[in-house]
């Protein structure tokens, strides 16, 4: 199978995009392959409306549901891979559209537990300080 085969590369872009759930991995990989400036615009346009939406009822103290929130990101993922798909004469397209997948996921994964990740982050900093 060729790297560059839809189906083929939605399955590499679920299995490494789950890899790589690290916000900073995926930004620095956003920034790296910067030629693509215009998948990096496109997924901002869509992540970042919901971000705001999410702080902002933060402040409020609503509560954002995270099978919404899901349903969401799939959606994001699934243009992403349209994208590629018209698009995939290029390796580093390919590896964009992981981190920019990787972004997604990072972002679900602090948002669907974000009080976990603040006690996972601080429970080591305390264990290796004692």
């Amino acid at each position: 199978m060729k790297p560059t085969d839809p189906p083929a590369l939605a399955a590499e872009i679920t299995t490494l995009g789950t890899l790589l759930k690290s916000y900073a991995v995926g930004y620095r990989y956003c920034l790296w392959f910067g030629k693509c400036a215009i998948l990096q615009r496109r997924l901002r346009k869509l992540v970042l409306p919901h971000v705001r939406d999410y702080t902002d009822n933060q402040r409020v103290g609503k509560m954002v549901h995270t099978a919404s929130l899901k349903k969401y990101c799939r959606r994001v993922m699934r243009d992403l891979v349209k994208e590629c798909r018209r698009r995939m004469h290029s390796i580093r397209l390919s590896l964009v559209l992981l981190a920019s997948v990787a972004q997604i996921l990072s972002l679900l994964h602090a948002l669907d537990g974000r009080t976990e990740v603040d006690k996972d982050s601080s429970s080591p900093a305390v264990e290796k300080s004692g």
